[in-house]
């Protein structure tokens, strides 16, 4: 009976993530040659940075996806620059809202679709680990995570009906349960 419904819930759950991902495919982007001073700015904050760092890296080119700035960026040392699970990413995206001329503009930094991959694997572990507490009737502990990553394991979650996800603990070691819903 639970495996049907996650059966169920599995196919509701990838017609849903593939008409967003179709959704999220028609946001107008802005190349980076337009008036928009921003992307100035950026480019400067993450050439003094790769220059600083003295890691081999370039940045590919700069795009504005709706409200948002992507920076992609590539080379040698770009396993530096991910960090273990996207920390080092997630860090210098932090670091970009502390600057005076870059506080209120959203900036993500990838490269390679990292980010894209990281959320495709975040959302089949919510699956799994979802239908193990299917199955199982007990409660499964996820490792710490970043809010971003913990948020997209509650949207995971919040498909499949009968569970429910619970933050736990204080950052930097804040991390997911997720659980059955009881009748």
């Amino acid at each position: 009976d639970n495996r049907e419904k996650y059966q169920k819930n599995e196919r509701l759950n990838n017609e849903n993530t593939r008409v967003q991902k179709e959704e999220n495919k028609k946001v107008e982007v802005e190349a980076e040659n337009s008036d928009d001073p921003n992307f100035g700015r950026i480019r400067s904050f993450m050439k003094e940075f790769i220059v600083n760092s003295k890691l081999s890296l370039k940045i590919v080119n700069i795009s504005k996806e709706g409200e948002r700035y992507v920076v992609n960026v590539d080379g040698k040392d770009i396993r530096y620059l991910i960090g273990e699970k996207g920390s080092a990413l997630n860090a210098i995206e932090y670091l970009l809202t502390s600057v005076k001329t870059l506080k209120n503009i959203k900036v993500v930094i990838d490269s390679n679709n990292y980010k894209d991959k990281r959320e495709e694997a975040l959302r089949d572990l919510a699956r799994k680990k979802g239908k193990k507490v299917l199955d199982s009737g007990r409660n499964v502990k996820l490792n710490p995570m970043s809010a971003r990553e913990r948020k997209i394991i509650h949207e995971e979650i919040s498909f499949i009906k009968g569970l429910k996800t619970e933050s736990v603990g204080e950052e930097p070691k804040r991390y997911l349960v997720i659980k059955r819903i009881k009748d």
